[in-house]
């Protein structure tokens, strides 16, 4: 007895639409082929990774690249700089927030006239803070109620 002959096998091929059936199901032409934009793709990226400061100067920085005729990288490289300074800014707050500062202040607004006998070079020197670029101590010395952690912590912010 010989085996019986194979049968071809059909493949499902996907059924051309017309344009009522399309209709029916709430389907246009132009819905079909609309995707998102690049524009659109851009927030999505930046959302997802968390870059909303960029997202946010997005729109702006491509109307200006289109007036000025700037290269897509010039683009790139101000929408990261932005991106970059608002995490450096969120990074600084949020250490100061866990360094638990029992106040704010700067060293701006240290009243020096309140000591007389502080060097203003010395302060303004400090200010630089150089010191730490350096990795150099410095150690403020005086009686209590002159200033000395007020400093330090104005210094610190």
């Amino acid at each position: 007895m010989t085996p019986p002959a194979a049968q071809p096998t059909r493949t499902a091929r996907p059924r051309a639409r017309g344009k009522a059936q399309e209709a029916r199901n709430g389907l246009s032409p132009t819905s079909r082929t609309s995707e998102p934009s690049s524009y659109q793709r851009l927030r999505e990226h930046l959302a997802y990774l968390q870059m909303t400061t960029a997202a946010e100067h997005l729109a702006g920085e491509l109307d200006r690249a289109l007036k000025e005729k700037l290269s897509a990288t010039q683009v790139l490289e101000q929408l990261l700089a932005v991106e970059v300074e608002a995490t450096r800014e969120r990074r600084q707050r949020g250490r100061l927030r866990f360094a638990r500062y029992p106040v704010h202040k700067t060293l701006a607004e240290f009243d020096l006239d309140f000591q007389p006998g502080i060097d203003r070079k010395v302060v303004a020197e400090l200010s630089t803070l150089r010191f730490v670029e350096e990795k150099r101590n410095v150690i403020l010395l005086g009686p209590p109620g002159v200033g000395k952690m007020v400093c330090g912590l104005r210094g610190a912010a």
